[in-house]
């Protein structure tokens, strides 16, 4: 609405709302209490909303595995795929920057060391140009639905380095989370370092947003690390949580969009 002093929700284009709901209802067929979504799974239903992941080829075993680090043609990163871990290098999960087929192989023998039986495969990814490192989170909140949360660096569990609002954003929403969390200057840009390509990462939490408004399965999710740069911004990782949604309870207190946490209505 023009005018509104909070934004309006925009309508993106490009969202395929049927075949995420396919998805998770699929998905919720095969397991009672609910999972996380496999690698590939992950990639789907994100692209549903317009988020790519980062190309990368999975692997089961280190002939495939280096075979996919040749195709690639240049240094490579190697990240394990276990359920429910982000895969980040402070978790052991990324080997980034190897160099040729003897480093492949090492750093796929240290991975299938590492995690043993919980490691479902190994993906091989061109290494990302750098940037600056967020996390883009979504968590269902009990009684308001659910936040979209965002943070400078990898995946946290220190809620105060993160702000948050509830879904469905507004642009001025999105707009008010990239500026509001510790650090932002980093993104908004500085003599000798130019701005971070603010829109491309507006449109991804607009896109994450109307995802977790539209699937109440979704129970977390968590893109990290996002690396925001100048010329746009790219989803190295993610994993998604999809569990059987809840009849809503009339007597719980009633949403409001476009905000950030709020007592009850009324209070």
């Amino acid at each position: 609405m023009a005018g509104d002093p909070h934004g309006s929700v925009p309508d993106l284009d490009g969202l395929r709302k049927e075949q995420a709901r396919e998805l998770v209802a699929g998905f919720l067929a095969g397991t009672s209490d609910g999972a996380w979504l496999a690698l590939d799974s992950t990639s789907e239903l994100l692209g549903c909303y317009g988020v790519p992941l980062a190309y990368g080829t999975a692997a089961t075993t280190e002939d495939a595995v280096i075979a996919a680090a040749a195709r690639i043609g240049g240094p490579v990163m190697l990240m394990a795929d276990v359920a429910g871990l982000v895969r980040t290098s402070e978790a052991g999960t990324v080997l980034p920057d190897l160099h040729g087929t003897d480093d492949v192989r090492r750093g796929f023998c240290s991975l299938r060391e590492r995690f043993a039986d919980r490691l479902a495969a190994v993906v091989a990814q061109p290494m990302i140009p750098s940037g600056v490192e967020v996390t883009i989170s979504v968590l269902q909140e009990q009684l308001f639905g659910p936040l979209v949360l965002f943070g400078l660096g990898v995946a946290t569990d220190a809620l105060a380095d993160r702000a948050a609002r509830l879904a469905p954003l507004t642009d001025s929403d999105a707009d008010d989370l990239i500026r509001s969390v510790p650090g932002a200057g980093r993104l908004l840009g500085r003599p000798g370092a130019p701005a971070t390509d603010l829109a491309a990462l507006r449109d991804m939490l607009l896109r994450v947003s109307q995802m977790a408004d539209d699937l109440p399965q979704v129970a977390e999710l968590e893109l990290s690390p996002v690396v925001a740069r100048p010329d746009g911004a790219q989803v190295i990782d993610a994993r998604i949580r999809i569990q059987a949604a809840e009849p809503a309870d009339a007597y719980l207190p009633c949403r409001q969009p476009s905000a950030s946490w709020h007592p009850p209505c009324g209070h």
